[in-house]
């Protein structure tokens, strides 16, 4: 895992162009999703010195590939008063994702909340007309079917059987003793 904080600060005529390139970045970034890598960018409170920290699975960040942030370095030390300065860091430790935020997902069935947790763990919050409040975790599985078929063998009790959506399929059981879970394929990788 490679953890790189970079630091600079731009001329003070600069830093509304500085702000535009970096939302470019962001905006790419949310449109191609790369896998294995966490971003955040800060403005600090002098208003001109930016702060950007990058976390990758991989010794090569994927940033490298986005073309908005080719655009963005580029051009950077001409618009600096002090250049940008590297750093490698090590996590002594960590709460929450800093600068992450829920991502809406809109879709032709209604919309959710996405939730990155980090690594391959993900969640998301929807709004549902149900009578209760429930928390209802997702298994990712390779065929929904097989996969509900088995729980039943279990003596799974089946509340929402296999159905496609938009993008993907899933099913809801109910195990014996009450706990509810929901099996996901996504599309792409149907059985």
């Amino acid at each position: 895992m490679r953890r790189v904080m970079v630091r600079y600060k731009v001329k003070p005529d600069r830093v509304a162009e500085n702000e535009e390139l970096v939302r470019a970045v962001y905006e790419e970034l949310h449109r191609t999703k790369p896998a294995g890598l966490r971003y955040a960018t800060f403005r600090l409170e002098d208003g001109v010195s930016f702060m950007h920290v990058a976390v990758s699975e991989d010794e090569r960040s994927p940033l490298g590939d986005v073309e908005a942030f080719k655009r963005f370095t580029a051009g950077v030390e001409e618009r600096c008063d002090e250049p940008p300065v590297a750093t490698r860091i090590e996590e002594i430790g960590s709460y929450g994702q800093v600068g992450d935020r829920p991502e809406r997902i809109d879709t032709e069935c209604g919309s959710y909340q996405a939730l990155e947790v980090g690594g391959s763990v993900g969640g998301g919050i929807v709004e549902c007309g149900i009578s209760r409040a429930l928390w209802l975790p997702y298994v990712e599985v390779d065929c929904v079917d097989h996969a509900t078929a088995r729980a039943t063998e279990f003596g799974a009790t089946v509340l929402v059987g296999p159905r496609e959506g938009p993008a993907g399929w899933r099913s809801v059981v109910s195990t014996p003793a009450g706990g509810e879970i929901a099996f996901w394929q996504q599309k792409g990788v149907r059985a």
